[in-house]
C-alpha cells in the first residue's frame, strides 16, 4: 500500500476522515486484511475515496485552524 491509498484505523481521527477513507479497527487483524483486500480489488472505491478525500483536504484551512487551537490552548490555560 501507498502513502496515498485512502485508509485510517478507526481509532485513528474519524472525524477528520469521515467518509473520505475506508475505517478499520487497529485491532483486528481480520479487519485490516479485508479492508486492504477491498481496496486493491475495488478499483471505484479506491477512486470515490480519493476523490472525496482530495475534497475534504481542499476544505481545511491552517490558518483558521491554528487560530482555533490557539484559542482553545488560551481558554485552558485560564482555567
Amino acid at each position: 500500500m501507498t502513502q496515498r491509498e485512502p485508509w485510517c484505523f478507526q481509532r485513528l481521527l474519524p472525524e477528520v476522515v469521515g467518509d473520505t477513507a475506508l475505517q478499520v479497527d487497529p485491532y483486528d487483524i481480520e479487519a485490516i486484511a479485508d479492508g486492504l483486500h477491498r481496496l486493491i480489488k475495488d478499483a471505484s472505491l479506491r477512486t470515490l475515496l480519493r476523490e472525496k478525500g482530495l475534497e475534504r483536504a481542499a476544505q481545511i484551512n491552517w490558518d483558521k485552524t491554528a487560530e482555533q487551537t490557539w484559542r482553545v490552548l488560551a481558554e485552558a490555560a485560564e482555567d
